[in-house]
């Protein structure tokens, strides 16, 4: 790196920012907003992201994600929540670090859906 006064122009090179294809979290969002309807699915995207909040673009194909968060319907039913029609872990597939799945809760609740 250099710089030279005294506005302080400069240029950086030589720097490369190697992926892991590993992500160390995810970001889920609700497609459509985030007020829902117990007992309709809906659509969420989840992004796959890296150490510094960046989207892990390497990261791609089916991966097991299992959703957290939501409790089951009250009783008598029990129903648990669901994902792309079964109950968590689910296969995401993932293009370029971005995947979405289909979610449907059994319960008006107000919820953090976690992805791991």
């Amino acid at each position: 790196m250099s710089a030279s006064g005294p506005s302080l122009t400069g240029s950086l090179t030589g720097i490369t920012i190697a992926s892991t294809g590993t992500p160390t979290s995810f970001s889920v969002a609700a497609v459509g907003g985030t007020s829902q309807t117990a007992g309709v699915a809906f659509n969420v995207t989840i992004t796959a992201l890296d150490t510094y909040g960046n989207t892990e673009v390497s990261y791609t194909g089916s991966h097991s994600i299992t959703f957290s968060g939501p409790s089951n319907s009250p009783a008598p039913a029990s129903t648990p929540a669901t994902y792309d029609g079964s109950p968590s872990p689910d296969s995401i597939t993932f293009t370029s670090g971005v995947g979405s799945a289909s979610v449907k809760l059994y319960d008006a609740q107000t919820v953090t859906l976690n992805a791991n």
